[in-house]
């Protein structure tokens, strides 16, 4: 069977397609994209196809760096192919590549959003959520959004800085929605104290601190509107939505489930690259 769970190196994927010139290959980052590309693509996936996550195949012989991510992993092994003529692809989080300018190899297709929990966050599954998941009242999607987008857009630039100066800030250890609160009738990111809290958790000196500030802002001040579908973290962006509406938040994969659940296949039509893939997928 395609699916089977097997740990193949890279000479077993090139010698797989002359024993089968029919088959077709995608790789992820996670094992979370594979169940969402099957959902969506029910009973049109080809037979033809082998979906599965990077893990799957073992790249450390053409790994550069010691340490790298799932992604990096998937690059490497999408730049070693490129050349080989094969039907590889591989559909992987944008992350930031889009705002920092960096370029993929052209068998890799990037998400339309930020990452692929980004697809959660469509207006449709955002009103679903207020009105009958969690049967809210007087709450406008307009203004709701507005105010997530501002709060998730200054900590993607926090993470924006991190990247392209190798800080090396710890978000994933770092509690940062205490540090958004509820001023003046909106909610609002505490920026000097998140900015802190990010640099002693990283054991930066806080002498480094207000020069990081303006930093941020510089970034911040560079962003566009038109840019904010590209910045926006998937995990950050869940509990600062449950957080606005009041909601506790829990572990990330247990609220995601909210988010998720909401998705329609027929929004698929809108994000051209997810598009591409399931008919990739399916054909």
């Amino acid at each position: 069977m395609l699916d089977a769970i097997l740990v193949r190196d890279v000479d077993a994927l090139m010698a797989a397609f002359i024993m089968d010139p029919h088959r077709k290959e995608l790789y992820v980052e996670g094992r979370d994209d594979v169940s969402f590309l099957l959902w969506l693509s029910g009973n049109n996936k080809s037979q033809n196809i082998l979906l599965q996550d990077i893990s799957s195949i073992g790249v450390d012989g053409i790994i550069i760096k010691k340490g790298d991510g799932n992604k990096d992993r998937a690059i490497c092994l999408a730049r070693f192919l490129s050349s080989a003529d094969l039907p590889v692809k591989f559909f992987l989080d944008a992350d930031f590549d889009r705002v920092l300018g960096k370029i993929c190899p052209t068998n890799v297709l990037l998400t339309d959003k930020r990452d692929l929990e980004g697809y959660y966050y469509s207006e449709n599954v955002i009103t679903k959520l207020i009105f009958h998941v969690f049967k809210l009242k007087g709450v406008r999607y307009d203004q709701l959004i507005k105010n997530v987008h501002s709060i998730a857009k200054y900590i993607s630039c926090c993470r924006i800085l991190s990247l392209a100066t190798n800080l090396k800030l710890p978000f994933q250890n770092t509690d940062l929605s205490r540090h958004v609160v509820f001023e003046g009738g909106v909610w609002v990111v505490k920026k000097k104290e998140l900015v802190r809290a990010l640099l002693q958790q990283a054991k930066i000196s806080l002498k480094n601190l207000n020069n990081i500030l303006d930093s941020v802002e510089y970034v911040n001040e560079e962003i566009t509107d038109a840019d904010i579908e590209d910045m926006l973290h998937g995990k950050d962006t869940a509990w600062i939505i449950l957080k606005l509406l009041r909601k506790k938040y829990k572990s990330y994969d247990e609220n995601i489930q909210f988010f998720c659940a909401s998705f329609e296949r027929s929004e698929v039509e809108q994000y051209p690259s997810l598009k591409d893939t399931l008919q990739y997928i399916s054909s």
